[in-house]
């Protein structure tokens, strides 16, 4: 159904011409061809969301775009590709001016990114930054993506105990969440870590 509607929508800004909507409903379907597993789709509507927000400077849909591309390298198993995508996207997104995490939901991919490449110090800070956010904006998604990445961080550095607790704080939150995707991670991450 998620498909369906970044269709509709991909096609109602091709019809009226607005390159700005076009560039958004590309990066939307590339999350969405992203978490489908289609691939070739989902890098497809990726560029096509860079190439129309760079020409029109809109960092927003680029962010957008990037961290479709950043998941999806992570969805293959693939942190070291992710990262590119990911590493700077935090700093950017703090200079344009953007200050809630779950305006793009980034943090959690870009933590992820950093674990598999070993970088658990930048890992924690992302999660640092979550926390925070998550806490004083009120929001469950933060608080949770921020448990389940220090879980990460905990299971790296040998502490199962620390990781399971984190893991249980997480799945706390996400009782508040509408978000299987998430919590499905989350599950993942205990699979992980136990």
């Amino acid at each position: 159904r998620a498909w369906g509607y970044a269709e509709e929508t991909h096609q109602s800004a091709l019809e009226t011409g607005e390159d700005a909507e076009r560039a958004f409903a590309a990066s939307t379907r590339a999350l969405v061809a992203g978490r489908l597993g289609r691939v070739t789709q989902a890098r497809a509507a990726a560029r096509e969301a860079l190439d129309l927000a760079e020409r029109i400077g809109l960092c927003s849909a680029e962010f957008e775009a990037r961290a479709a591309l950043g998941a999806l390298e992570l969805s293959l198993g693939a942190p070291a590709e992710a990262l590119p995508w990911l590493a700077t996207l935090h700093d950017e997104f703090l200079a344009a001016g953007f200050a809630d995490p779950v305006v793009f939901r980034f943090h959690a991919d870009a933590a992820e990114a950093l674990i598999g490449t070993g970088d658990l110090d930048g890992a924690d800070r992302v999660a640092a930054y979550l926390t925070d956010r998550g806490a004083t904006l009120g929001r469950p998604w933060a608080l949770a993506t921020a448990s389940r990445c220090r879980a990460l961080v905990a299971a790296a550095h040998g502490r199962p105990d620390e990781a399971l607790a984190e893991i249980d704080l997480a799945l706390e939150h996400h009782r508040t969440l509408p978000e299987p995707y998430e919590r499905a991670r989350t599950l993942l991450a205990l699979g992980e870590a136990q």
